[in-house]
């Protein structure tokens, strides 16, 4: 929290100063109202333009703080205002700079921001702050519109990134990462000075998606074999003129050896040099086989057609191809150099094998990828109200106007409970009749805290319709597969505890009546009302509680 506007230290006269000043600031204005920031001289006048406009609640879609409209820059979040103008601060130019972006303050502010500095500030509020100056201001401002933490702390683990984004747009990366540091600041995570960003940002790619963390740049095959040459030289000549070989005295690269010594390996080179220069000529070999085999099915994307490539001319230019390889985006996935069992990545396809041998994992973890069921599947050619199948989707939706066991949409609610104090689900027989459902049975001894303790001995499992809402508020209707234990006490129905919360990260929000299910960004409204029904409870303390005449435990 910032400093109290009545407990800062005003200087004597602050009315007198305060019009000073502003008289010097109005006549520097006046002077210098052609030039534009420069940050260099304290005769620089500051303009709205170059700074931007703070508007909390402006249409902001991608959520990143900041925006651009037109030619003007509009800051959403205030720590994406502050920060810019904590830009123009300059240790020659401070005191002149904070004096304008003080007076420039009621065009920098717009919407909610403006109706805070001329409303909810009285005008010996808007005094102290300028007094105060610019830090201050700028305190006060975080402190009235930063953003809830709540709200940041929920943002900040949903909304996961995947491959299909990227493919989409090549700046969701960025966006992604801009968008959860903003997050982290607001949920005070991140300071101010930004000391901490290296564990910040090792928290966002711990919780990034593992399709993204083993992707790799791509590089063509020209790109791959000049590297694989380059090495290759490099290695050569870092094992032939290495610093100890070379001898300083006589100012030689290599030291001299025997004559003997290098008539007896004189051979054994001329060997080496033989095959390397097969194992080259080889390797030639098959880069223009497959640089045939490319031209030679290689088709236009543009019109559709094979394009006419002379098969025997050697046209092609590798200095264009990399230019337009250069422009575009490629997400590989390494398979062979990476276990599919618990997706570790390794360097040489040797160290994968022996690895995979080996690798016992607790679960297998399945690799991202885009199923779309066929058409042809019973599950999509079967009806969801009287589960009849048909030889066609044709069929079932003709079916489907006529449907007799089509639900009304004018059906009447049913009441049940949400509980986060309780770990069992349980539901009554009355309610359960009306549902399709299973029982198995199962001996699970007394349920404690509801009536009398009811014996616990089937285990039903249902399926249920939750009515609620997505992020951006369409609706949505939910299907659930629950089991419970059936009870036959006088209980509302159905009892949600958190066996079923828990799984899905889901919280009860009280002021907003909405119970929030996380992992599925679905939301059910819900209403609070009174029952006369006692629950009973048997506690046992571990220490001796004395009652006052009147108190009962």
């Amino acid at each position: 929290m910032g400093p109290r506007l009545e407990e800062l230290e005003i200087p004597s006269s602050p009315v007198m100063h305060a019009s000073a000043c502003w008289g010097r600031e109005v006549r520097h204005q006046s002077h210098d109202s052609s030039r534009a920031i420069a940050g260099t001289s304290s005769a620089v006048k500051i303009k709205r333009e170059d700074v931007g406009q703070f508007i909390p609640f402006y249409p902001d879609p991608n959520d990143l703080g900041i925006i651009t409209d037109g030619k003007n820059i509009i800051c959403t979040d205030v720590f994406c205002f502050t920060d810019r103008l904590e830009t123009l601060e300059d240790e020659s130019t401070r005191e002149d700079n904070e004096c304008q972006l003080l007076g420039l303050m009621n065009t920098l502010l717009g919407g909610a921001a403006l109706l805070w500095w001329n409303n909810e500030l009285n005008s010996d509020s808007r005094m102290v702050l300028r007094q105060a100056g610019l830090e201050t201001t700028m305190t006060a401002m975080r402190d009235r519109f930063a953003p809830d933490a709540t709200e940041a702390t929920e943002k900040f683990g949903a909304g996961p990134l995947t491959l299909k984004h990227i493919a989409k747009d090549e700046v969701a990366l960025t966006r992604f990462i801009q968008r959860k540091l903003r997050y982290a600041r607001a949920m005070g995570t991140l300071l101010l000075s930004n000391k901490n960003w290296h564990g910040v940002m090792t928290q966002i790619w711990t919780s990034t998606n593992l399709g993204i963390k083993h992707s790799r740049e791509y590089k063509s095959k020209h790109r791959r074999r000049e590297d694989r040459y380059r090495s290759d030289d490099r290695y050569r000549s870092d094992s032939r003129y290495s610093h100890n070989d070379r001898d300083k005295s006589k100012d030689k690269d290599y030291k001299m050896e025997d004559v003997r010594e290098k008539d007896r390996h004189r051979d054994e080179d001329r060997d080496r040099d033989r095959d390397r220069k097969r194992e080259h000529r080889h390797r030639d070999d098959d880069y223009r086989k497959e640089q045939h085999r490319d031209r030679a099915h290689y088709f236009d994307g543009e019109f559709g057609e094979e394009s006419s490539y002379d098969l025997d001319s050697e046209s092609l230019d590798r200095s264009t191809n990399e230019e337009e390889e250069a422009e575009q985006a490629f997400l590989i996935l390494h398979r062979h150099l990476t276990c599919y069992k618990c997706h570790k990545n390794f360097i040489t396809v040797g160290k994968k094998r022996s690895h995979v041998q080996n690798c016992t994992p607790f679960k297998a973890v399945q690799m991202e990828g885009i199923v779309t069921p066929s058409p042809a599947s019973p599950t999509r050619r079967t009806c969801g109200y009287c589960h009849k199948l048909f030889g066609s989707r044709n069929k079932l939706f003709v079916h489907l106007k006529s449907c007799e066991h089509a639900k009304s949409s004018e059906a009447e609610d049913i009441e049940f409970c949400f509980d986060l104090g309780a770990s069992r689900t349980i539901i009554h027989r009355a309610f359960l009749n009306t549902l399709e459902h299973s029982i198995e049975k199962r001996n699970k001894g007394r349920l404690n805290g509801v009536g009398k303790g009811p014996k616990l001995s089937e285990w039903a499992t249902f399926k249920i319709f939750l009515p609620g809402t997505d992020l951006n508020g369409k609706l949505v209707l939910m299907k659930f597969t629950k089991s419970a234990w059936v009870v036959d006490v006088d209980i509302p129905n159905l009892l949600m505890a958190n066996d079923f919360l828990h799984p899905h990260e889901a919280t009860i929000d009280y002021h907003a009546e909405q119970v929030i299910f996380a992992k599925l960004d679905f939301r059910v409204p819900f209403e609070c009302v009174n029952r006369s029904y006692a629950c009973v409870r048997k506690v046992t303390t571990t220490r001796k509680v004395v009652l006052l005449p009147g108190q009962q435990a």
